[in-house]
């Protein structure tokens, strides 16, 4: 009997050492999570620690989050988590509170886990150093299995021309791959007139083509490219552009540069034309 009762002691010690442990780390984030699931309403925290390297200025840092299924924007676009200013050197940690909902399972080091929606960020930071210009812009995807994820971003900057290098009235992205595409940048919202020693910003969107698919048919057999489901998804290449400039309409050409993949959801499942006789086609 004694031995049995040592051992609950010391299961008991060791979860209210492991909550003391937690408390320590995360302070009222642990609160704010375990209230929302007494309430049924389970939340996960997203802590993004963005580390900028020294020797670059001061730096404004921007986050936003794209809408999933379950942790919806208001308006279908991005939504704003964080907009401050730092010196570099530092690390910016941005941390978000989403919905905690299940979605499927998914393989670990410690076994096959619970996997929950899994927002992807964009992160960019933007830095001036005496008449220099430097710039990061990266997508971030996460995975969800807990309800604390910490994910590390290094921004690695770059130097660019500043706002007076572009050419005057441009008013298109050119996407710097290896087959250059231009795209018209469409502005539907702005925070107002321009106010100088203060941030502004614009919202919009550029819409290109890109290739997804290659096909190829065989005498007697007829092909198409299409998607089964609204459900499905692939990866494309994002571009982002995180831009130092006077005109919020007109972000330098220069600045422009792949943010790495981006989740795409499948809004159409409407199929290509037929093709057959050993034609090939590129989606």
């Amino acid at each position: 009997m004694m031995l049995k009762n040592a051992i609950v002691l010391a299961v008991v010690v060791t979860i209210l050492l492991s909550i003391v442990i937690l408390s320590a780390q995360y302070g009222d984030d642990i609160q704010l999570l375990f209230n929302s699931w007494l309430e049924g309403k389970p939340k996960a925290l997203v802590k993004l620690h963005i580390h900028i390297p020294s020797g670059y200025g001061n730096c404004s840092v921007i986050v936003h989050r794209f809408p999933t299924k379950y942790n919806p924007t208001a308006d279908g676009y991005t939504t704003l988590i964080h907009r401050g200013k730092s010196p570099s050197g530092r690390t910016v940690t941005v941390k978000d509170v989403i919905n905690m909902y299940q979605v499927g399972t998914v393989e670990s080091e410690e076994g096959k886990r619970y996997l929950y929606d899994s927002p992807e960020y964009y992160v960019g930071v933007i830095c001036v150093n005496k008449n220099d210009v430097y710039s990061f812009s990266k997508i971030v995807q996460t995975i969800i299995t807990k309800p604390i994820t910490d994910v590390d971003i290094h921004a690695e900057l770059k130097k660019r021309s500043r706002a007076g290098d572009r050419q005057s009235g441009s008013n298109f992205a050119m996407l710097a791959s290896s087959e250059p595409v231009s795209c018209s940048i469409t502005i539907d919202e702005t925070s107002g007139e321009p106010i100088y020693g203060q941030d502004y910003w614009a919202k919009g969107y550029c819409v290109a083509s890109t290739k997804l698919a290659y096909l190829n048919s065989i005498p007697g057999l007829k092909t198409a490219f299409g998607i089964t489901g609204l459900d499905s998804a692939m990866y494309l290449e994002g571009w982002a552009a995180a831009c130092y400039t006077t005109d919020i309409e007109h972000c330098p050409t220069s600045f422009w540069d792949s943010a790495g993949k981006k989740l795409v959801i499948i809004v159409t499942t409407e199929k290509t034309d037929y093709i057959s006789n050993g034609e090939r086609a590129v989606v």
